[in-house]
């Protein structure tokens, strides 16, 4: 398989830049100034580092790691990453992950990954989910087709499901739902085994927060959460973040949808914002020429909206 490098360009992904900018918005209240020294980031940042650049000028985090599976493509990441708070694992997640130090600090963990569902990436998920600290932080994307026997899927994640799962199940409409049984069962039957002899105030919950679909070319699906113990709840109940629409609170993924406007309709759309609520904006007469659509995929990102330019050099 190719690696990303050859087949991505990070920069230009307007749905995925939507997302970062989302998540790094809850992550600002879980790694304030006062505790990004407590945090290490931990990602796969191809030759691009674009949630690296985010993560570390926006938070503060100064110790950095990315794991590279694919040897060829080692110098060429060392050479791109932007700061010497980066190194580059040269190793695949699942040897890489049993490498960090999981004990100094707290970790944010973003597995990145560009394939489907696959039985290495539980492997992964194990990893993390036995070596959780209260106030850790794990993502993780994929893509959300599954081009594999439904029996084989079936099989293999066994432990993870209830209930059989079949061929509409794994529709590209419905599988993140799917997917969320699979990975969020992954994490908890691990931290059941993992603290089980643990007193009850230090064993570790794992709590939903993300839990997105979007696509720039492939269809992808992004779930993740927060560790905790029993004395970190009260502090994760008070954080402000609850109250934004994209939190995960519901059954349903939040669904990331690019607009696509012109200059001209991003400037007419932003003079009438903020407005209370997507109803009241997309019913203003001025904004008609805009597709409804766009308006109201405009109104529920348009703080995290990209910015893209093209410059002569």
């Amino acid at each position: 398989m190719a690696s990303s490098n050859d087949k991505i360009n990070y920069n230009l992904r307007p749905s995925k830049s939507i997302e970062r900018k989302m998540i790094l918005e809850v992550l600002k209240e879980i790694c304030s100034p006062l505790k990004a020294a407590d945090y290490q980031y931990i990602g796969m940042g191809s030759a691009f580092f674009v949630d690296f650049k985010l993560f570390h000028k926006s938070l503060g985090i100064n110790e950095m790691f990315s794991f590279e599976g694919k040897k060829s493509n080692v110098n060429r990441c060392n050479y791109n990453k932007p700061f010497d708070c980066i190194e580059i694992i040269p190793e695949r997640t699942e040897k890489g992950l049993t490498e960090i130090d999981w004990e100094t600090k707290k970790s944010i963990v973003w597995l990145d990954y560009e394939d489907e569902l696959r039985g290495w990436m539980i492997n992964d998920i194990d990893t993390v989910s036995q070596n959780a600290k209260s106030g850790n932080v794990l993502i993780i994307t994929l893509r959300r087709t599954y081009e594999k026997d439904i029996d084989d899927l079936n099989k293999e994640f066994s432990d993870y499901i209830l209930n059989k799962i079949t061929l509409n199940d794994m529709h590209i409409k419905n599988s993140a739902n799917s997917l969320k049984t699979i990975l969020s069962s992954a994490i908890n039957n691990k931290l059941i085994k993992a603290f089980s002899v643990y007193p009850a105030d230090e064993k570790i919950d794992f709590y939903p927060l993300f839990e997105f679909t979007y696509e720039d070319g492939a269809a992808m699906f992004t779930f993740g959460g927060i560790f905790l113990n029993e004395n970190d709840k009260t502090e994760f109940q008070n954080y402000k973040f609850h109250d934004l629409e994209f939190i995960q609170e519901s059954n349903r993924p939040y669904s990331i949808s690019c607009p696509i406007i012109t200059d001209k309709e991003f400037h007419l759309l932003n003079a009438k914002l903020p407005t209370s609520d997507v109803e009241t904006f997309s019913t203003i007469e001025e904004l008609e020429i805009v597709p409804k659509i766009h308006r109201e995929n405009y109104f529920r990102t348009y703080k995290y909206y990209p910015n893209y330019f093209e410059i002569w050099i």
